[in-house]
C-alpha cells in the first residue's frame, strides 16, 4: 500500500509516576535521589531513536530497567557517567531491540552502557507500540517514569526557494523554519543560482538514516538485491591531489557477473560536483576487459586527469553477487583505494536501509544524486530536508523523489514523495506600471526566491530637467514585488522604468508616459516579457 503524504496525528496524555523507595521502605522524593529523569515523560515513534536524559548527583553509575506494561519486553542496563558532568543521555533505537548491544547507546562519547540482561518475547527488531516503564536504581533509591512508543506519521511535503546568496549557516537554520514552507500543486520555477528546498515530513526513518549513505560511497548500486541485474556507479575523486592514469581497474572480491555487451553505460568527468558528466571519456575508451574472478579494467587512448575539484563518474552493468557484502579494489594509474558495499536491504537506496533519495532530469542524466542534493534529517522536526543548488544545473525540468521501502517503514507501507521544479533564467513577468498623483506604482512577478532584493529604477531626462530614483523591493513569498516611486512635479516627459538585480538589468527599460494632468489616475502600462 502506498501512502501519498496522508497522515493522522495522535495526542497522548501520559501520567508520570515518580516513586523512590527508601531503605526503610518509605517513599523518597526525586530531589533527594542520586539520579533522576531530566524529562517528565518520554514519547517516541517506531523507527526513530528515543532519548532518555538522566541527571546524576552523588553517584556515577546507576541501573536502568526498561520493561513493557504487558511483560513481553524487559531490558536492564548499567549506565555510567564517564566524564562526571552529572548528565547522561541514553539512546534507544526502536528498530534494533532484537540486537540489544546495537539498540542502546549513550550520546556522550565518554559515558557508557553495560548491557546486563534482556527478557523478550518480541520476535522482530522493531519495538512494539505501547507503554513502557522506566526505572532507575541507585543504592536504595528507585525512580520510575514512563515511555510511550507510537506508530510513525507521514505528514506530507513542502517546497520553496532560497536565494543563492544566502550564507550556508542561515540556510541550515532557515531550511526547517515552519513559516517558510509552502505547499504547491504546480512545479516551482527556480531562477538559476537559487536554492531549491524540498522537505519531506515524516517520522519513523531516523534509525534507517544512521549508517553511512550508500550513495556517498566510491561505488554504489542502483539495486542492491543479491543476484539483481543492475548498474554500479563509480564516483572517484581525490580532493587534495590530482589523479592521472591511462588504466582504470575495479577488482571485486566476491566475483559479480559483468554484462560485457552493455558494460560501459556512461563514463566521464564531473567538473562542478553536480553529479552530471561535463566531459565525456567514452571517445577515449580504447578497450576494456572483464575476468571470471571479478575484475574489470578499462584502457584509455590518452591519460585521464582528475583534478582536485573533479570526479570521475563511471556507470556500468553488473549482476550482483549473492553475498551480503563485497570489497572492491580501485586503481587509476598510481592512485589506489578500496570500498566496501553491502547487498540486501542494508545497501538499498542512496540513503541506505531502503531509503532512496533521487533527482531526475528530463534532459540530463544525473549519475550521482547525492552530489547534486544536500540532505539532512531533523528528528525534532520529523523532516528530511533537501537543498539543491541550481547554479550548476542545466535549465530544464527536474523531479526530486523520496521512497521508503515497505520492509523498512515500521507500518509496512511503501512511502513515496515527489517534488517537481524547473530551472530557468531569472525573469520578470507581468510588469505593471500605473500612476497615482505624484507617484507611480510598479509591480511584477518573478521567479527569484523570496527575500531577494530587486532595485526598481525610474528616470527621465530633458534639456531642462533630469531625475533618477531607485527603490529596493524585496520579493514576497508569493513571488511578487511592488513599490511606489515618487515622481518630481517638474517631470513632464515619459519615465523609463527598469528592474535590476545586483546591477544587472532583468527587465526594462519600459517607457511610461506621464499624464498631462498630474491629478489623473488609473493609467496603466503592462509588460509581459
Amino acid at each position: 500500500m502506498d501512502r501519498w503524504g496522508q497522515s493522522g496525528q495522535r495526542t497522548l496524555f501520559v501520567v508520570l509516576c515518580l516513586i523512590a523507595a527508601s531503605a526503610s521502605g518509605g517513599v523518597a522524593t526525586a530531589q533527594h535521589a542520586a539520579v533522576s529523569f531530566s524529562n517528565p515523560t518520554t514519547v517516541e515513534q517506531q523507527g526513530d531513536i528515543a532519548t532518555i536524559p538522566l541527571e546524576f548527583s552523588d553517584t556515577e553509575q546507576v541501573s536502568l530497567q526498561i520493561s513493557s506494561a504487558d511483560g513481553n519486553y524487559s531490558t536492564t542496563l548499567q549506565v555510567r557517567d564517564g566524564n562526571g558532568d552529572g548528565q547522561v543521555t541514553v539512546e534507544l533505537d526502536t528498530s534494533k531491540v532484537g540486537q540489544p548491544k546495537a539498540a542502546y547507546n549513550t550520546r556522550g562519547s565518554e559515558d557508557s552502557i553495560t548491557f546486563t540482561s534482556q527478557n523478550s518475547d518480541v520476535k522482530a527488531d522493531l519495538l512494539p507500540t505501547g507503554r513502557y516503564n522506566l526505572i532507575i536504581t541507585s543504592g536504595s533509591a528507585r525512580i520510575a517514569s514512563v515511555m510511550m512508543i507510537t506508530e510513525p506519521t507521514v505528514y506530507g511535503s513542502t517546497s520553496y526557494t532560497i536565494s543563492g546568496e544566502t550564507p550556508a549557516s542561515v540556510v541550515a537554520e532557515y531550511r526547517f523554519a515552519e513559516n517558510t514552507s509552502q505547499n504547491t500543486t504546480e512545479p516551482l520555477d527556480v531562477a538559476t543560482g537559487d536554492l531549491m528546498v524540498a522537505n519531506f515530513h515524516l517520522s519513523g526513518i531516523e534509525s534507517a538514516l544512521q549508517s553511512t549513505n550508500p550513495g556517498e560511497k566510491a561505488v554504489f548500486m542502483s539495486d542492491s538485491t543479491p543476484g539483481a541485474h543492475t548498474e554500479h556507479t563509480l564516483q572517484l575523486s581525490a580532493p587534495n591531489q590530482t589523479v592521472r592514469g591511462q588504466s582504470l581497474t575495479l577488482d571485486y572480491e566476491q566475483t559479480p557477473t559483468f554484462h560485457s555487451r552493455q558494460l560501459v553505460r556512461s563514463i566521464g568527468i564531473d567538473t562542478n560536483s553536480d553529479g552530471i558528466i561535463d566531459r565525456s571519456l567514452k571517445p577515449q575508451v580504447s578497450s576494456y576487459k572483464t575476468t571470471s574472478s571479478g575484475e574489470l579494467s578499462i584502457e584509455f587512448s590518452n591519460p585521464v586527469v582528475i583534478n582536485a575539484s573533479e570526479t570521475l563518474l563511471f556507470q556500468y552493468s553488473v549482476e550482483n553477487s549473492n553475498e551480503s557484502e563485497d570489497t572492491i579494489q580501485i586503481s587509476l594509474g598510481d592512485y589506489q583505494m578500496s570500498e566496501t558495499i553491502k547487498y540486501g536491504l542494508t545497501g538499498q537506496g542512496t540513503l541506505g536501509a531502503g531509503v532512496d533519495l533521487q533527482i531526475h532530469s528530463n534532459n540530463t542524466q544525473i549519475l550521482s544524486p547525492l552530489m547534486a542534493i544536500n540532505e539532512t534529517y531533523s528528528s525534532e522536526a520529523n523532516t528530511l530536508s533537501t537543498v539543491t543548488n541550481t547554479d550548476q544545473l542545466p535549465e530544464g525540468a527536474y523531479n526530486i523523489s523520496l521512497e521508503v521501502d515497505s520492509r523498512t517503514y515500521p507500518t509496512g507501507e511503501h512511502i513515496r514523495f515527489n517534488k517537481t521544479f524547473t530551472v530557468s533564467q531569472p525573469a520578470i513577468h507581468n510588469l505593471s506600471i500605473s500612476n497615482s498623483n505624484n507617484s507611480i506604482s510598479v509591480s511584477a512577478q518573478t521567479n527569484y526566491a523570496a527575500g531577494t532584493p530587486l532595485v526598481v529604477e525610474a528616470s527621465s531626462s530633458t534639456e531642462d530637467f533630469q531625475f533618477l530614483s531607485r527603490y529596493t523591493s524585496t520579493v514576497s513569498r508569493t513571488g511578487e514585488i511592488a513599490t511606489e516611486v515618487s515622481i518630481p512635479s517638474q517631470a513632464s516627459e515619459p519615465v523609463n522604468v527598469t528592474i535590476m538585480y545586483e546591477g544587472d538589468v532583468v527587465a526594462g527599460p519600459v517607457e511610461y508616459p506621464l499624464p498631462e494632468n498630474e491629478t489623473t489616475t488609473g493609467s496603466t502600462t503592462s509588460l509581459n516579457p
